[in-house]
């Protein structure tokens, strides 16, 4: 790893910002009300959400619909995470459209 990867993990780690995404959408939060507690913009919160839970093994499947900041968390699998986060979002409702993206229960 380069160190400049190393300087980005680093400052990423101590924002607590960054750390508390992760925890919020873990949680349950939704996106709207994680951006509105620690003050960034919804994309911005998006992001650090997506990382944060891959850090961890596990991956974040988004809602496709346009507008819509539904996400659904797989638990972490060390091989099959994305598989792991499928599984999850089709458990909770969500469906394949016929254009073949992912929506959630209420966008479908």
């Amino acid at each position: 790893m380069s160190a400049a990867a190393v300087c980005v993990r680093l400052r990423r780690a101590l924002d607590l910002r960054y750390l508390s995404a992760g925890n919020l959408a873990r949680c349950g939060w939704p996106l709207a009300r994680i951006a509105d507690a620690l003050e960034v913009s919804p994309v911005e919160a998006r992001g650090w959400i997506t990382d944060a839970v891959a850090e961890s093994g596990a991956r974040v499947r988004w809602c496709g619909a346009r507008g819509c900041d539904a996400y659904v968390i797989g638990a972490p699998s060390p091989r099959h995470a994305m598989a792991a986060a499928l599984d999850a979002a089709r458990a909770a409702g969500w469906r394949f459209d016929g254009r073949g993206v992912m929506r959630c229960a209420g966008c479908t």
